[in-house]
C-alpha cells in the first residue's frame, strides 16, 4: 500500500462519474472543479460526451440522482492532497474565532465550539471517513491542539457506529495550524512554490493553483479584445509526461536554484527531440529561459506538443522576474536580523521593528510587510509581556494617523465606517496585539513544543524551528516511546484497553510510527515549506509513506489579512458591549 494506490482510488471514483456526464449538462462548484482541475480538468469532463459544464447554481430546476463520492481531495502530488471545499470553512479566521471563543471545560467536546464550526467538523469527520473507506484502511487518529481533538474524537465516534473492518491501518494525525503561525507568516519565502504564490494571482475560481501569463508564447499582439482577455491563463496543473511531472516536484519541493537545472534540463531534452538548436552555453537565468523556450515559436506544434511544460516554466519565469524587481530577497535578510535580535531579548526585537517603520521611506520598506514581521515575532516567540510593547503601540498608532496611504493596511483591521473615530481605532490596535500574543501563547500548555525558536550553538544562526519538522523528528525517533503532546483516539475496545490500562498490563500506547501510512492533516492550511519538508521526509523514511493533507496553502499576507478578520470581529464586539 502506497500513495500511487490512494491517488489510483481517487482516479477510478472520477473515473465512475464520467460514465454518469454523456449528453448531460453537467454543475460544478468551485471546490469540486478544482479537484477536477488536478485530475484531469475540464478537458475530461467534455471528452467523456458532456453537453456542457456549467456553474452550480441552486435556482436551476433538475431532477437527480443523489450518489455520495468522496471527491473532496485534489492530490496535487504523491505525497499532497488539498481539500478545497474546506478552506473557508477552515480558514485562519474560523480556527482563530474558534480559538478565542472556545468554552474551556475540562472535557473538551463538539459542545464547546459554535453550531457554525460544529457543521463544519461534523461534515470532515465524514468526509475523511469516507475517505479512508474508499481506499480500504482502518484509521488510529491522533490530534494536536483543540480543535483537532475535536475532530478526532467525531472521527472515533464514527469508526464506533460502522465498526467496518480492514485489513490495513493508517496512522491519521490531525494538527491545529494555529499552534505555529510562524511559519505562514515568514517572510523568507525560499521555495520556489512560495515565490509562485508570492508573485501569481490564483486560478480564477481556486484556492492553490495560479493564472500564468502565456503572451510570450502567442502570435497575438494584444491580449485583450474589447476589454475581455483573448487569451486564457496556464496553471501548473499539468501532469501528462515525465517533463511536467519533474517540473511540478520540482516546483513544490526544490528551491529556486535547483528549479532552474531542473527545468533546464527538460528545455534542453525537448529542444533535442524537436530538432531545435538551443545555445545551452550561458548561465541559467530566467531571462535565458524565456529566450530558449521563445526558439520553440519556430515550430509552433512542438509548443501544442509541450504547452503544459512552458506554462509551468513561464510560472518559475515570472515569479523570479517579480521576486528581483520587488527586492523580496532583503525581505529574507530582515527575518533573519529579526532572529538575531531575539536571541538577545524580545525587548530587542520591537525596537528594531519601530526602527524599520521610522526608516521605511528611506530604506522603502512597506508597512504591510513591517506589520507582517510583527505577527511573526509573536507567533514566534510566545511572550505575553514585554516592556517596550507599549511604545511599539504608540508607534503604530502615529504611523496610522500621520499616513494618509496607511488607510488600506488600516482597513484590514479596523471596519471601513470606523477608520476616522480614534478611540475605536486605539481599540482595534490593542485588540491586535492580544490577538497576537494570545495565538504565541497557545503551545504553552505542551511538555514538548513549547518554543519554535532554536538557538543553542553559538557557531550557528537563529532559526526558525517549525512545529511539523519537530513533530516529524518525535514520530520517526525510535528512542522516543511516547510523545506526551499528541492525544491518541481510541477506536476500539483493545486500543482503549492499550491507553486507559497500560500503567498496569506495561502496554505502550500506540504511536503514527506503528503503521505504514500516516496522513498528516493540518487545520487551517499548509506552508510551501511544509510541503517541502513532507518530501524530504517521505524519501528518508523507507517503508512508511507520509501524505500531508491540507485545507490551504497559506502566505503571509493571507494570514494577515484573515488575523485582521478577527480583530474586526472582536473589537466590534467590545464596541457593541460598551454601546449596551
Amino acid at each position: 500500500m502506497n500513495s500511487r494506490h490512494f491517488i489510483n482510488s481517487i482516479e477510478q471514483l472520477w473515473t465512475e462519474v464520467m460514465k454518469s456526464v454523456k449528453d448531460a449538462a453537467v454543475f460544478m462548484d468551485d471546490p469540486s472543479a478544482e479537484c477536477l482541475h488536478w485530475h484531469g480538468g475540464l478537458k475530461r469532463i467534455l471528452d467523456s460526451g458532456a453537453a456542457s459544464v456549467e456553474n452550480f447554481s441552486p435556482f436551476v430546476n433538475f431532477s437527480a440522482t443523489i450518489s455520495h463520492l468522496p471527491l473532496f481531495p485534489a492530490f496535487v502530488s504523491q505525497n499532497l492532497f488539498l481539500m478545497p471545499a474546506f478552506s473557508k470553512l477552515f480558514s485562519i479566521f474560523k480556527c482563530c474565532s474558534t480559538e478565542m471563543h472556545l468554552k474551556r471545560t475540562e472535557d473538551l467536546s463538539i459542545r464547546s465550539v459554535s453550531s457554525e464550526m460544529q457543521s463544519s467538523i461534523i461534515q470532515l469527520a465524514y468526509c475523511l471517513s469516507s475517505l479512508l473507506d474508499t481506499f480500504q484502511v482502518k484509521g488510529d487518529y491522533f490530534s494536536l491542539g483543540p480543535l483537532s481533538h475535536i475532530l478526532c474524537s467525531e472521527l472515533e465516534n464514527i469508526s464506533h457506529q460502522q465498526k467496518k473492518s480492514y485489513p490495513s491501518k493508517a496512522s491519521v494525525v490531525i494538527v491545529d495550524r494555529l499552534l505555529d503561525l510562524a511559519g505562514p507568516l515568514s517572510q523568507s519565502f525560499e521555495t520556489m512554490l512560495d515565490k509562485i504564490l508570492l508573485a501569481l494571482p490564483h486560478f480564477p475560481g481556486h484556492t492553490f493553483d495560479v493564472a500564468v501569463a502565456m503572451n510570450h508564447l502567442a502570435a497575438c499582439k494584444n491580449a485583450w479584445v474589447f476589454g475581455r482577455p483573448l487569451l486564457a491563463p496556464g496553471c501548473l496543473a499539468h501532469r501528462n509526461n515525465s517533463f511536467e511531472d519533474t517540473t511540478l516536484n520540482a516546483i513544490l519541493n526544490k528551491k529556486p536554484r535547483e528549479v532552474l537545472i531542473d527545468i533546464n534540463r527538460c528545455i534542453a531534452e525537448c529542444a533535442t527531440r524537436e530538432g531545435i538548436k538551443l545555445d545551452l552555453t550561458s548561465r541559467v537565468t530566467p531571462e535565458v529561459l524565456k529566450q530558449r523556450i521563445l526558439e520553440f515559436k519556430s515550430k509552433p506544434k512542438s509548443i501544442l506538443t509541450y504547452n503544459g511544460l512552458f506554462q509551468q516554466v513561464l510560472a518559475v519565469i515570472q515569479a523570479l522576474e517579480y521576486a528581483s524587481s520587488n527586492s523580496i530577497d532583503n525581505l529574507s535578510a530582515l527575518e533573519k536580523a529579526l532572529l538575531e535580535y531575539l536571541t538577545t531579548s524580545p525587548e530587542e526585537v520591537l525596537t528594531y521593528i519601530m526602527q524599520m517603520i521610522s526608516e521605511k521611506e528611506e530604506m522603502n520598506y512597506k508597512m504591510g510587510e513591517i506589520l507582517i514581521f510583527l505577527a511573526f515575532f509573536y507567533m514566534l516567540s510566545g511572550e505575553n509581556s514585554i516592556p517596550n510593547e507599549s511604545a511599539m503601540q504608540a508607534t503604530l498608532m502615529e504611523e496610522f494617523f500621520q499616513d494618509k496611504n496607511a488607510n488600506d493596511l488600516l482597513s484590514l483591521f479596523v471596519d471601513e465606517e470606523h477608520l476616522e473615530v480614534d478611540e475605536y481605532v486605539l481599540n482595534s490596535v490593542r485588540t491586535l496585539f492580544d490577538v497576537f500574543k494570545r495565538i504565541g501563547l497557545l503551545r504553552k500548555k505542551f511538555k514538548r513544543y513549547t518554543t519554535l525558536f532554536k538557538s543553542t550553538n553559538p557557531a550557528f544562526p537563529a532559526s526558525y524551528n517549525p512545529l511539523l519538522k519537530q513533530l516529524l523528528n518525535d514520530i520517526f525517533d525510535p528512542s522516543i516511546s511516547d510523545i506526551p503532546d499528541i492525544e491518541f483516539h481510541s477506536a476500539g475496545l483493545r486500543d482503549y484497553i492499550k491507553t486507559g490500562f497500560s500503567l498496569f498490563m506495561n502496554v505502550a500506547k500506540p504511536q503514527p510510527r506503528d503503521n505504514p501510512v500516516i496522513f498528516l492533516i493540518i487545520l487551517g492550511g499548509v506552508t510551501p515549506s511544509e510541503i517541502k519538508i513532507i518530501q524530504e521526509t517521505a524519501a528518508q523514511k523507507k517503508g512508511i509513506q507520509v501524505i500531508l493533507g491540507s485545507t490551504d496553502v497559506l502566505t503571509p499576507k493571507n494570514v494577515l489579512k484573515d488575523l485582521g478578520l478577527v480583530v474586526k470581529e472582536l473589537a466590534k464586539e467590545d464596541y457593541e458591549d460598551d454601546v449596551l
